[in-house]
This record gives C-alpha cells, structure tokens and sequence, in this order.
C-alpha cells in the first residue's frame, strides 16, 4: 500500500487487522499531533512491513503529555515487523508518565520483534519522562530512542537524537530494553539529566 500522508496511514493501519500491514512510505509526510491518525487510530499491528524508502515523517503540534489516547509516539506494538530506510522528526514537546499508559515507549515503535534497519529518529524539543514507581514497578517501563523494548529483534544502522529530563525506568540511546537482541551499527545522540540516579537505567546504546 502506497503511503502518501497522515489519512493513508490511518486507513492502512485500520484495515491492518484483516490483511496485515504492508506500506511504502512515497514520500516526506507531517503530522499533526491533533490528527485522526493520533486521536482515533490504532497504531499496532501483529505482521507489518514498512519501507520508509528514505523519506521523513514529521510530528508536529502539542502533545500535552500524550498522542491521541495511548502514551505512545508514531507506532506502537508490533509482533512480527521489518521496517527499514525511515527517518521519524518530533517537533513538539512531549511528557510522558507512569500514570499514562504504556508501559513501553521508542522514537520509533513502543515495542518490536523481528528487524529494524536503517531508521533514524530526531526529538527537537527536551522530552519530558517521569517514570516513577509505582504498582508495576519501575523495572517495567522503558524508553528508547528507536524501540522502547525489543524482544528477539536485529537493530541495525539506526540513530537517534534526543534530550531527556528523567525519572526512573530503563532508558536506552536505542533501545530501552532488549532481550534476545541484536543491536549493529547504532548510535546515539542523547543528553540525560536526571535527578533519582537511585532508580536510573541508563545505557548509551541500551
């Protein structure tokens, strides 16, 4: 499915659940946070391929702590996926929470099994994170700048920048947390400040 703006994207992710998500992004796309694509879709799939073929998917707008109803950012779960050749640019400031929802969050997708390759995520604007312990427990809440948790999953040649005013859980330049991963010829550009070291996750890559 040719990809062409924000309504292709909603309607490719809506009928993902009868035919799984295939999609070719045709070209440099922006968003605005206040979109139907944030306020009524669903951005999960259990199979999909994405092929950004080089082009850009901005975010733009206010977020006032979530996109649409989840506290996740452009994607969220994906089971079986392969995205490649895709760049993701946030121009808005985002705060996300433990008393938000998701419990896994990336610049990205939120959480992922299978390949991701040849991506790069851009935050222009300080992220605001506050993971604090709660009934779950900090250990179960990560951020990466790609892929909030990764599990069985190959990452590789992707980027991220970003800078981050933190409080708990798993932080990662790439990856919030990975298992049974691997992470190839990835970086990060990240600045952290952070005021709880007591409960600080931190990895430069994961």
């Amino acid at each position: 499915t040719s990809i062409k703006d924000a309504d292709d994207l909603y309607d490719a992710f809506k009928n993902s659940k009868k035919t799984g998500l295939n999609i070719s992004i045709e070209q440099d796309i922006t968003i605005d946070s206040t979109d139907t694509y944030f306020r009524a879709g669903d951005r999960s799939a259990t199979k999909a391929k994405i092929n950004g073929n080089g082009h850009t998917i901005t975010v733009e707008g206010t977020a006032d702590g979530k996109l649409g109803d989840k506290t996740t950012l452009l994607f969220d779960e994906f089971k079986e996926v392969e995205i490649s050749n895709l760049n993701i640019v946030y121009n808005l400031t985002i705060a996300l929470s433990s008393k938000s929802g998701n419990l896994y969050v990336g610049g990205l997708v939120g959480s992922a099994s299978d390949t991701i390759s040849n991506c790069e995520t851009i935050f222009n604007y300080v992220l605001d994170l506050d993971f604090k312990t709660d009934s779950y427990g900090f250990h179960d809440y990560a951020f990466g700048g790609i892929v909030g948790y990764s599990n069985n999953s190959i990452i590789e040649n992707c980027k991220s920048t970003y800078k981050v005013d933190y409080t708990g859980c798993y932080l990662g330049g790439v990856v919030g947390y990975a298992k049974s991963s691997t992470i190839k010829n990835s970086d990060a550009d990240t600045t952290i400040t952070t005021s709880d070291l007591e409960e600080a996750y931190i990895g430069g890559v994961v």
